[in-house]
């Protein structure tokens, strides 16, 4: 969807690109943030990518969530944060995938977060399996000190993305660690936003 900050719209492009030698077709499905994604309402468009061709499509510029693709081995996708103004590069965006989601019980840390003069951080945490999951966070200053309560319980539905703005509640903080687990699979990344 279409996103504004510091009067500069953004946009999430999501590419595409055929390796095989016959055309393929991806199926697009999108899930709303926080709702279950098991649960599904008519039919996932489609979007035949001709051999050795990169397609680009767009969400609807309301929507907010991810993005569910699927339509074979021999394709490749990327996602990317456009900005749609001058000198708006924008940022890539993580493509979840089999290889790359952290498996159940598992900890990660995503760091070297900061926040402050027009800067904010915002976390997603997506449960990738299709039953319910529970996650733990706790957010660590450099020196190993807490901010906040020491660890925090998220409840996330199967198939969902929680998505966390400002997480630093607007605080100025440099060098900020998340720490994450939940109890399915899942995959998580935090997005910086500077308004200036």
């Amino acid at each position: 969807g279409l996103a504004t900050l510091g009067g500069s719209t953004y946009e999430v492009q999501i590419s595409m690109t055929n390796t095989a030698i016959a055309a393929r077709d991806v199926k697009q499905t999108l899930l709303a943030n926080d709702t279950d994604g098991t649960v599904r309402s008519g039919t996932p468009s489609s979007l035949s990518v001709q051999p050795g061709r990169t397609s680009v499509v767009k969400a609807a510029s309301s929507f907010r969530g991810l993005v569910e693709l699927s339509g074979g081995g021999e394709l490749r996708y990327t996602a990317r944060l456009v900005g749609t103004g001058p000198g708006r590069m924008g940022v890539y965006l993580p493509v979840i995938t089999s290889d790359n989601m952290i498996k159940a019980g598992q900890s990660i840390a995503l760091q070297g977060l900061l926040s402050g003069s027009g800067r904010a951080v915002a976390v997603a945490v997506i449960n990738l399996a299709h039953q319910a999951a529970q996650c733990t966070a706790s957010l660590t200053r450099a020196d190993g000190t807490t901010i906040g309560n020491p660890t925090s319980t998220l409840a996330l539905k199967p198939l969902s993305q929680l998505y966390i703005p400002d997480v630093l509640a607007g605080g100025a903080a440099s060098e900020v660690r998340v720490s994450l687990s939940c109890t399915r699979e899942f995959f998580a990344f935090a997005l910086v936003s500077d308004a200036a």
